[in-house]
């Protein structure tokens, strides 16, 4: 659980460029325990010293990608103000759908909109925030390991290019191959 509240003002506080927070796998399910989990770090954010640029969700916001789960998300997220800005990244539990993968990239595109008010068309993208770039991929499969279509590649590529001088950020749910121990 993260405490938000500090004692003091952070030492360059007039000099923060971006101040961001980074939280992962809710799973949400319409059950108390999880959306109490959510709530209690939503309130924190809401409540900190500083507030927050972005709030970045990096993946398994849902247990298993399905309606009622999303709805029980942004029913948790409606109830705080967190951050400036929501960045929602899709993680693979999100495609899990009983439905189909085109179903999961539906309700990923809706909910993006409905807690993030954020209108996109594909499991990837990218925003600025207070001049920086974050660049969201999303897996294009309902498997365990992402899969990037070429397009998808070729636009990161771009989105890389672009950016001269300051860091990009890239928020993805599952590791990069050859980045992570297994």
């Amino acid at each position: 659980f993260g405490n938000f509240k500090t004692d003091s003002v952070p030492v360059d506080a007039e000099n923060c460029n971006l101040n961001f927070a980074v939280i992962s796998d809710t799973h949400m399910k319409d059950e108390f325990i999880r959306r109490f989990m959510l709530e209690l770090g939503l309130d924190g954010m809401q409540n900190s010293d500083a507030r927050l640029d972005a709030l970045v969700v990096s993946g398994d916001l849902t247990d298993h990608g399905e309606y009622d789960e999303w709805t029980a998300l942004e029913e948790s997220f409606s109830k705080y103000d967190p951050a400036d800005e929501i960045i929602l990244a899709c993680g693979n539990h999100d495609t899990w759908t009983d439905e189909s993968f085109d179903k999961a990239k539906e309700y990923f595109i809706e909910f993006n909109g409905k807690i993030a008010d954020r209108e996109i068309d594909e499991m990837y993208y990218s925003t600025k925030i207070n001049g920086y770039t974050f660049v969201v991929l999303g897996s294009e499969t309902d498997r365990t390991a992402a899969y990037f279509s070429q397009e998808q590649l070729d636009w990161l590529d771009a989105e890389l290019a672009a950016e001269k001088g300051k860091p990009v950020f890239v928020v993805l749910h599952q590791p990069l191959k050859l980045t992570h121990n297994l």
